[in-house]
């Protein structure tokens, strides 16, 4: 299906639902499962469009909480299947109904194809989470939906504060739900301060930028500028001792084996603001120790990878990479508040501040001002949790990236789930949710994304060390993609 022809059947979707016409929008999911399929599966591999389909579905539903499916077994070609399902809408006066059926679903050259279909409504108590998404069911505590604005709101607001209660100074988040943006904070922008952190602050990213250089190398792959089957010695010749083993993918995906320059780094507060080496440097420290493995047989993840695919574009486009990823990443995507400073220790525009603890030091001291180049194309990136949510909402949507290299970069599995400059994160309350954390001592970083982007979150943790938080953060992001529970 073209781009073009996918438009209209978003258009023909729009219109079949303002009609309630439930039969068409069927014959519509119909045309978009045959659009997955066709950069999905192969012939003897279990179909697994249906779950992202529904989720796309459910999106298009404001008070729809998604379908129950049935996967069946592998299809081979020529193969039928079955797959049943139940939709749980609203009508127009407020009662809940489900439409509920079976269809028959055929594998045949490399597509999905919808044979028959049949289906019945009927009354329904109560709205049930969707499955899709993998909330798990739990009945409701309240007759309001928790899909009303005004109490997801809440929701977010009482998990928001809890993350405070466990230790953090203070956090922000954006969060992006079901076509509505909501912007909270809690605690305090600065410790013995009064104003909470600025929803719009700037934040230091962190390994979040690590994103945006797999964006990037990935755009240079689709222009036919380097292959993801490139050794670092074709780009890079005399880097590493065995830069002719190490291809690009494995620094993507973090399988080259190479060390982790950030490991064993003194960490003190002068340091923090003195002059960072480049990335060439920070290599150059780790490459004598070689591979802790043959590249590709296991996962390590490590900065050094990302400091390599700097150095990389560099060669490749002859540009910095810094410029590189502004051109071709940055303003593409429309982050307006995103910058990668350099040597620059300041974080300009509201901001909160961030505290670590030092050895020598009773209380935690301020973090805020610190050389991030360090961290370079692993790293160094400041934003802003809108401009997050929207990087995420770009390269998912496919504005940044061909079909092929996004496929490619999302491409998560249980053993694996880094993809590549992307992680993939499922669990059992909150489904499969794509892409990426940072932290630094004083500083915590999360973005997630639905496949779709219709649910999206970005946050960030101004804090005094502690490890009590990772319950709280995890919690919120559960009421984030799945409030029901």
């Amino acid at each position: 299906m073209s781009e073009t022809s996918r438009r209209e059947c978003l258009e023909r979707f729009a219109d079949a639902w303002t009609r309630r016409d439930i039969g068409g929008l069927l014959e519509l999911m119909t045309e978009d499962a045959v659009y997955s399929a066709s950069v999905g599966p192969e012939p003897g591999r279990t179909f697994r469009g249906h779950a992202e389909l529904a989720d796309g579905f459910r999106a298009m539903f404001e008070h729809d909480a998604g379908a129950v499916i049935d996967q069946g077994e592998p299809l081979t070609n020529g193969e039928w299947a079955v797959r049943t399902w139940t939709y749980h809408l609203v009508a127009d006066d407020g009662s809940p109904y489900r439409e509920y059926g079976i269809d028959l679903w055929r594998f045949r050259d490399g597509k999905i194809c919808l044979k028959d279909a049949y289906r019945k409504t009927r009354p329904s108590p109560v709205l049930t989470p969707t499955p899709a998404t993998g909330c798990s069911a739990a009945p409701p505590v309240s007759p309001v939906s928790p899909a009303s604005p005004q109490v997801y709101r809440s929701l977010l607001r009482e998990r928001l504060d809890a993350i405070v209660e466990a230790g953090a100074v203070g956090v922000l988040a954006e969060v992006r739900h079901e076509g509505r943006t909501y912007r909270l904070s809690s605690g305090k922008a600065e410790r013995g301060g009064a104003a909470p952190p600025a929803v719009d602050g700037r934040f230091r990213a962190w390994s979040i930028t690590k994103t945006v250089t797999a964006t990037g190398i990935l755009k240079l792959a689709a222009d036919g500028r380097l292959s993801l089957e490139d050794t670092v010695e074709t780009h890079l010749p005399g880097l590493l001792p065995d830069g002719g083993k190490v291809k690009v993918r494995n620094l993507l995906n973090h399988t080259s084996g190479i060390a982790d320059y950030a490991d064993g780094l003194p960490f003190t507060p002068q340091r923090l603001r003195a002059t960072a080496p480049e990335p060439r440097d920070l290599v150059a420290s780790v490459a004598p120790r070689g591979p802790a493995f043959a590249p590709g047989s296991e996962h390590a993840y490590s900065n050094t990878n990302y400091a390599i695919l700097g150095l990389i574009i560099e060669k490749v486009t002859g540009r910095p990479w810094r410029t590189y990823l502004t051109h071709q990443v940055i303003v593409p995507a429309g982050l307006e508040q995103t910058i990668l400073p350099g040597q620059d220790i300041a974080i300009p525009g509201p901001h909160a501040h961030h505290y670590a603890t030092f050895p020598g030091h009773r209380e935690p001291q301020d973090v805020t001002e610190l050389n991030p180049a360090e961290a370079g194309p692993a790293g160094e990136m400041i934003s802003t949790a809108a401009d997050v949510n929207t990087l995420y909402a770009a390269l998912l949507s496919g504005r940044l990236l061909p079909a092929e290299q996004l496929t490619q970069m999302l491409k998560i599995t249980d053993d694996r789930p880094y993809g590549l400059g992307v992680t993939g994160r499922k669990t059992s309350r909150a489904g499969l949710r794509y892409g990426h954390t940072g932290s630094f001592p004083g500083y915590r970083t999360q973005a997630w994304s639905s496949r779709q982007a219709t649910t999206q979150v970005s946050m960030s943790l101004n804090l005094a060390d502690t490890n009590q938080l990772d319950e709280p953060v995890e919690e919120f992001i559960e009421a984030v993609f799945c409030p029901q529970n």
